[in-house]
């Protein structure tokens, strides 16, 4: 009870206890009807979408719910492992036979057949030449033989552990190592913080395939599995496969399931990441936080909130440091999930100098000046107009879309266990919701995180400049001082010209030529545009400047949809 005056005093200081919030129900987001789901009697679910594009074609996905995130403190790495060994021998198709035998029904491994391993699922997929009844059950067979007739030779695993090192060495490039460090700190108390799918080189250079069965025989069940299906196949088609390759296999009782909480201690501390390869140093602000994933409108309402906030927030200050300052080259603020019901609201502050505490003190101020002051309408108008065009090309980069494409997109929204949402009824929801927002929420969304939320600072720093870093207790003061303290407030900047003061006038066209289905224009200046057509996304066209120095000069790729792109 003796936080209740404190709270009331911030309502009182950030909103005049206005009534600002309208009142948005509970709707639920309106989900596919075109998506068929089911369940078989041991539990395994299955999703179908018919499409047609590829005609004849069908895209299979076998979703296992465990990754990395499963793993016990000895088996970082035993889930990726599982994947390998999962083509490196079945008991219908021993050793490496298994990709032979999909290479010779047409499938290229890669690009047809492959497979990945990630924190909450390991996943199989196959693009089927065609539809024809004995393609599908070859597809079917090969992936229930993954799920349920995996051979654990140790000869093979053998030949296996060096693709998953030199998979493991192609992510230790800087930036690669920079994410991971980031992530390990961000998530820190969490098994996200440890669990990299990757795995423990060390572990995975020495454990037995007995190890890893076990692993597999923990999880690998119906009951713990999803298969989806995407492409020119009936419900009909689709459970009678089912049925006779996945329906016999029993379930079993699954492990209980670790703990995935975030601890979120909202203390501002400074953690250090040092690195000899780092030419550009950078401060981040993390101000985390836990976030439902929206199932209503409601909770859709206040992830665009925030997103909208973030982004008028990042507008001003690209706008400040169009010219970089004495210690800071430019500020970028973003919002990312960080982890399942959880996001980052994280700052990015690049240095111009190895004044860390004064860039810190700089980048404060900046935040409680816009928690002082607010914001401008036409900073929310331009921001609120970018979200809503993106959530409306999410729509329209899903209509008469590939199987490819379809089947990224769901499986997308199962591992992030987000409900199936129909994007293009979604698009004039976040309309509405987004038009509904206003200045004064944005403002007192701002102020409520400055005087809420303490960030987890991160350096990115060379190693021999870590002597210069501040103290956890200098940054501290720094804090409460900017948010004591703000500075001025200072003018959005608004452009009132047209981006062009007067219509060029039309291209002269000299050439054209066809190359290989490439229509290539030559204009009298020479410049050149090549034009490939595409039907890959039926309603987008995509456009590439290459200038001097360049491979080519200017690609163009179109997407018809109701319109010609050439006449």
């Amino acid at each position: 009870m003796k936080y209740i005056p404190f709270l009331i005093l911030v309502c009182i200081a950030i909103t005049g206890c206005q009534q600002i919030n309208p009142t948005v129900n509970d709707t639920p987001l309106p989900v596919r009807q075109d998506m068929i789901q089911g369940e078989l009697d041991n539990g395994m679910r299955y999703i179908l979408i018919e499409n047609d594009r590829p005609k004849n074609r069908v895209s299979l996905q076998l979703v296992v719910h465990a990754g990395s995130l499963d793993e016990a403190e000895d088996q970082k790495g035993i889930a990726h492992l599982v994947e390998h060994m999962a083509f490196n021998g079945t008991q219908q198709f021993p050793a490496n036979t298994l990709i032979e035998h999909q290479q010779a029904l047409g499938m290229v491994f890669g690009r047809d057949v492959n497979a990945m391993t990630e924190y909450y699922t390991t996943s199989y997929f196959l693009h089927l030449p065609n539809n024809s009844p004995h393609m599908l059950n070859e597809g079917f067979n090969m992936l229930a033989q993954q799920a349920s007739a995996v051979v654990f030779e140790q000869g093979e695993l053998e030949r296996e552990r060096p693709v998953v090192e030199e998979e493991w060495r192609a992510g230790l490039s800087m930036m690669a190592r920079l994410g991971k460090a980031n992530r390990q700190i961000l998530l820190s108390g969490s098994r996200f913080g440890d669990r990299e799918p990757i795995g423990d080189m060390e572990l995975v250079r020495h454990v037995d395939a007995s190890r890893i069965q076990a692993f597999w025989h923990d999880w690998y069940h119906p009951n713990n599995m999803t298969l989806i299906v995407v492409g020119a196949a009936t419900q009909q088609e689709v459970e009678k496969m089912l049925n006779r390759y996945f329906a016999p296999l029993p379930a079993q009782p699954l492990p209980p399931r670790p703990d995935l909480t975030v601890p979120l201690d909202n203390t501002l501390r400074l953690e250090v990441i040092a690195d000899n390869e780092i030419t550009t140093e950078v401060l981040s602000f993390n101000f985390r936080e836990a976030q439902a994933t929206p199932t209503t409108q409601a909770e859709l309402r206040d992830k665009l909130l925030n997103d909208i906030t973030m982004q008028v927030l990042n507008k001003r200050l690209r706008e400040q440091y169009h010219v970089e300052t004495e210690n800071i080259s430019k500020m970028m603020l973003m919002s990312r999930p960080m982890a399942t019901h959880y996001r980052n609201n994280r700052l990015m502050v690049v240095l111009s100098s190895n004044n860390y505490l004064a860039s810190a003190e700089e980048a404060f101020a900046q935040l409680s000046r816009f928690s002082a002051h607010g914001f401008a309408e036409d900073d929310l108008t331009a921001v609120r107009q970018n979200i809503i065009s993106r959530y409306q090309q999410m729509a329209d980069s899903l209509i008469d879309t590939t199987n490819r494409r379809e089947l990224m997109s769901t499986f997308n929204r199962l591992r992030s266990q987000s409900p199936f949402v129909d994007a293009k009824q979604q698009a004039p929801i976040v309309d509405a919701l987004a038009n509904s927002i206003t200045l004064a929420e944005v403002n007192a969304h701002w102020q409520k995180l400055v005087v809420t939320l303490n960030p987890l600072i991160i350096a990115q720093v060379k190693q021999d400049h870590q002597a210069n870093l501040p103290t956890t207790e200098q940054l501290q003061h720094a804090w409460d001082q900017a948010k004591a303290n703000p500075p001025a407030a200072v003018a959005a900047v608004n452009v009132n010209k047209p981006l062009m003061s007067h219509i060029p006038p039309a291209a002269n066209i000299v050439d054209h030529e066809v190359k290989e289905g490439v229509n290539i224009w030559t204009l009298a200046n020479g410049t050149q545009v090549w034009f490939e057509y595409s039907d890959e996304t039926n309603n987008q066209l995509r456009i590439d400047y290459r200038g001097w120095g360049e491979a080519s000069t200017c690609l163009q790729q179109c997407v018809i949809a109701h319109y010609n792109c050439v006449k």
